[in-house]
């Protein structure tokens, strides 16, 4: 089902070549229909608020920032280890360091004024 799985291929998902791709590509890929949010009537009822809320946030994040691998002090990659899950009920990846930074003067303007926006309007609250 997911030929080179380890690997970040975005084309798994666009690609007829694929056996992942589905159309229409407005409503696909999306969250419905993984184990992770069960099946049949005991369906997350919130599976659809997750799957836009996790779009605006990475279409965002991906406007924003330029995120890479880290580097060590010799200028190499540092590899993220793909297979460090926590042994929690629900795992996840162990943190991991990763490189971050912001796409230019203007945008890092527009986060800092949503950021003092964002502490003033919960400082209200």
């Amino acid at each position: 089902m997911y030929p080179d799985p380890e690997s970040f291929r975005p084309e798994r998902w666009l690609s007829k070549a694929y056996p992942t791709f589905r159309e229409p590509l407005t409503i696909y890929p999306n969250l419905k229909n993984y184990h992770q949010f069960g099946y049949g009537r005991r369906a997350c009822q919130g599976v659809e608020i997750v799957d836009q809320e996790l779009f605006l946030v990475m279409a965002g994040m991906a406007w924003a920032f330029d995120i890479r691998k880290m580097r060590d002090v010799y200028g190499n990659e540092v590899e993220v280890p793909l297979n460090k899950y926590t042994s929690l009920l629900i795992a996840k990846p162990e943190k991991f360091e990763f490189d971050m930074v912001v796409r230019g003067e203007d945008r890092r303007k527009i986060i800092e004024e949503g950021w003092k926006e964002d502490v003033v309007n919960s400082d209200e609250m």
